[in-house]
């Protein structure tokens, strides 16, 4: 959330700089009001730029703190949004986290940082509900929802993995969404990158930016070269660079990676936020962690021009401070942003009372604005995996083995290499379903799109192949290890939607992901899966050692296909577009309607907008951080444009 402040009043000081008497609040910052430090690796992760959010005051004591912007969440975008909006130096920025900042080596290590269920990872883990088109009860594992409760949110626990898209901005800019085709949006992607070893002699990479992203190609596993060769022999061609704008919309390529020089993963906190940045901004950048936005505060006596965000209504995150300490009142001078992710964002919405009316009724919810898009149109790249068993040195489940664990954590200490240094994904497919032969699975016709344009809507793919050298959702036998072909809808025709479970901003909202709700996902998931097959056959003529482990028959038929997908089926923690860019009463297309207009505003009130992943009008073909990263960098311009405040430092 983003705030700027008004000269402090005696007992309002922003940022706690200086003690109170008895009975008045301190702010934001660390010292006296006991927004006691909280930043840092060591020991969790308390160094007094970033703030643990322990306010002492009795609860009669509201406290309000006045500034110019408001961030709700420190998640991949909005850290992003917090470092660009405090360049301005009359601007005072809060960034609020519900959760830590958790900075510790083992967070920074690539291959254990993606370990979901390892200890002590940061994260919110949640059960949607039954999916009725998977005919799966909401208790399946591997449906389980996850996202990160961390300073810089789900890009400090993901697969690392960057990726653009073109086409889909295009069909966007198509659809009237001005300054958000790929020319408007590419400068961004651009800016907040800088491009090491190999790919920063690429064209089309950012070299200055924050944000630190290479291409994998340290330590590749043995069945990687098979995989990549047995592609192409059925039929897809080799993309050198997935993020090439001039590249073949269709193929198998390496994948790029946010890991630094250091071998450490690069997540938006890490990029935007580092200590050194904190420190020089203190006086205008408070960053509160563990600080939970109950609702946002609006002002109705404005007029006939609707109502206006104001402030949050926060508390401490651990409900037993938070029921002695109370609750305080954070107000934005100019405007409040939510950066709360796709689940996030229209939970506080639907909190505050904007959203559905008859949604709201039903939870004895004031409207203040009847926003029927809030929550719905939910998305993800619903994912099903082919598994086979592979030499045990071959997967990552050789690290269950002590002594190769042993000699891959000395190799990534000394050396920053080794398996560890590795993202789940080495390698990345993308296709049209209806390049894929119903027949025997191979691809042929993608080598006749070769020199298409990635930037025609028409050649946006549809499916998505990744093989990771694990098994997932069946783990091998002892002694084994496992490739799995993760197959991913990559464009899904389906909607779920996300509901208030109830008025406690605690309890996470009640999540339907609405896998299959739309019949034609069965087709293309169907000839995805034969691409898999037909690859990993491909392998085995080649002699790479695979043996079935959990795979369908080529020639399964419809019944078949589904109770296999029904089994396999997993989320892949993409959520996306549920507080969607659109005219408020939709595009006329069946998309539903929109949330926020094309400069991320809410609409029919002011001083509100929302930049995360809750915004693209249908989920992005692809991995959604680096969109998320350019979400954050766009709408800081925007609003800084907004304030007259756009030649100041890092504007394009």
């Amino acid at each position: 959330m983003v705030v700027r402040p008004r000269r402090p009043r005696r007992g309002h000081i922003p940022g706690g700089e200086a003690a109170g008497r008895r009975g008045e609040a301190q702010g934001v910052g660390g010292g006296g009001g006991r927004c006691g430090p909280a930043w840092g690796g060591r020991r969790g992760g308390r160094v007094g730029l970033y703030h643990r959010w322990r306010c002492a005051v009795p609860p009669a004591h509201a406290w309000t703190c006045e500034l110019t912007h408001t961030g709700g969440a420190g998640g991949t975008s909005g850290c992003v949004l917090a470092s660009r909006l405090s360049e301005t130096p009359s601007t005072r920025v809060l960034l609020l986290e519900r959760g830590p900042v958790s900075d510790t080596f083992l967070s920074r290590v690539p291959l254990i940082s993606t370990n979901f269920a390892r200890a002590n990872s940061p994260n919110y883990r949640w059960l949607p509900r039954a999916q009725e088109g998977m005919d799966v009860e909401g208790s399946h594992a591997d449906m389980a929802m996850v996202s990160g409760k961390v300073l810089g949110g789900t890009s400090r626990i993901n697969s690392m993995l960057y990726t653009r898209g073109e086409g889909e901005w295009e069909a966007m800019a198509r659809k009237g969404r001005k300054g958000w085709s790929f020319a408007d949006v590419y400068p961004y992607f651009l800016k907040s990158e800088r491009a090491l070893g190999s790919m920063s002699s690429r064209p089309g990479h950012g070299l200055s930016g924050r944000w630190q992203t290479r291409a994998y190609g340290h330590y590749l596993l043995p069945s990687y070269n098979p995989c990549v060769s047995a592609a192409q022999q059925v039929g897809l061609p080799y993309i050198k660079d997935l993020n090439d704008p001039a590249r073949a919309p269709f193929g198998v390529g390496d994948v790029d990676v946010s890991i630094d020089s250091r071998g450490q993963r690069c997540s938006s906190y890490h990029a935007f936020l580092p200590a050194e940045l904190a420190r020089a901004r203190r006086d205008r950048l408070k960053v509160c962690t563990e600080t939970l936005a109950r609702k946002i505060v609006f002002d109705h006596e404005r007029g006939d021009k609707g109502p206006r965000a104001v402030g949050l209504v926060i508390e401490d995150e651990d409900e037993e401070r938070a029921s002695l300490a109370g609750r305080f009142v954070v107000r934005a001078r100019r405007e409040i942003v939510l950066c709360g992710g796709a689940v996030g964002s229209p939970q506080l919405l639907l909190l505050s009372g904007v959203g559905p009316r008859g949604q709201l009724k039903e939870r004895g919810i004031k409207v203040v604005k009847d926003l029927p898009g809030v929550g719905e149109h939910l998305q993800d790249h619903f994912g099903a995996a082919v598994q086979y068993l592979t030499p045990l040195a071959h997967s990552f489940h050789a690290l269950e083995h002590t002594l190769y664990a042993l000699r891959d954590i000395l190799r990534y200490v000394l050396f920053a290499t080794g398996i560890f240094l590795a993202p789940i994904v080495q390698v990345s497919i993308f296709t049209k379903s209806s390049l894929i032969s119903p027949v025997d699975g191979t691809c042929a016709a993608a080598y006749k799109l070769a020199h298409a344009s990635a930037l025609d809507p028409a050649n946006v793919p549809d499916v998505e192949i990744m093989p990771i050298p694990a098994g997932l959702q069946v783990p091998p036998p002892p002694g084994e290890g496992g490739l799995s072909f993760l197959t991913v809808l990559a464009t899904p025709f389906s909607r779920g939607s996300v509901r208030l479970a109830s008025t406690d901003p605690r309890e996470r909202p009640a999540c339907d992901l609405g896998f299959f709700s739309d019949p034609r996902d069965w087709g293309v998931i169907a000839r995805g899966l034969k691409l898999s097959l037909a690859i990993a056959a491909q392998m085995r003529r080649s002699g790479y050692a695979l043996r079935d482990h959990c795979v369908l028959p080529m020639d399964a038929g419809e019944d078949e296909v589904r109770r296999f997908v029904k089994r396999q089926g997993r989320t892949t923690y993409h959520y996306s577009s549920t507080c969607r860019m659109a005219p408020e009463e939709g595009d006329g297309d069946g998309e539903g309607p929109g949330v926020v207009d094309d400069e991320l505003r809410v609409h029919g009130v002011r001083g509100l907008r929302v930049a995360d992943a809750s915004i693209f009008p249908s989920i992005l073909s692809v991995h959604l951080q680096a969109p998320c990263v350019m979400v954050g960098e766009k709408c800081a311009d925007m609003i800084k444009k907004s304030w007259g405040e756009l030649d100041g430092e890092g504007a394009l």
